[in-house]
């Protein structure tokens, strides 16, 4: 068995440089999910941003975006709403990953990543995976949320004139014969 070749200062130099443009990158998309609420609650961007500020995490907030939005979007521009909703919750677990887990350095240009599991059936409940990753994939990785930045803003001119001032539940018949 051959021992995996040693990752040069400059690589390693590389990958921290990437993680941490992920990190910067990330946090300007987050920066503009008040649009989302703005509009969808037709409301002045402070108040919007207040408001996600308030909220404790992005899973969070992205909740408090699906409600809103299944609320009030109309139904011509839901599929591309949860299309993006989704694309948020995909991106950040990549990113959460890169940000917050233990990584070794498999060799010049791949990396492990190792995160915990909690499984039930296993003694104890908690175990780990690990996935590796490489820069090529973490400069994709940034390309992809600069991308889905540049999407939500786009769809934020696509909705307007398609968010309705009230409730989806008092614009639709009742599924039921009220009684």
């Amino acid at each position: 068995m051959t021992e995996p070749e040693p990752s040069s200062p400059d690589q390693v130099a590389r990958f921290h440089l990437l993680v941490g443009e992920i990190v910067r990158t990330w946090a300007t998309f987050e920066s503009t999910l008040w649009l989302i609420v703005q509009a969808l609650l037709g409301i002045d961007q402070f108040r919007a941003r207040i408001i996600m500020a308030s909220l404790p995490n992005l899973r969070a907030q992205r909740e408090f975006i699906i409600r809103l939005g299944e609320t009030y979007l109309d139904d011509s521009v839901l599929p591309h709403f949860r299309s993006l909703m989704r694309r948020i919750k995909k991106l950040a677990a990549r990113r959460n990953a890169l940000a917050h887990s233990p990584m070794s350095h498999e060799n010049n240009e791949t990396y492990r990543i190792f995160r915990d599991v909690f499984n039930i059936e296993q003694d104890g409940g908690l175990g780990f995976s690990s996935d590796k990753i490489s820069n090529k994939e973490i400069a994709q990785l940034i390309a992809a949320i600069q991308t889905l930045q540049s999407d939500v803003i786009q769809f934020m001119v696509m909705v307007n004139g398609k968010i309705h001032s009230s409730a989806r539940i008092h614009r639709e018949p009742p599924k039921r014969p009220i009684l």
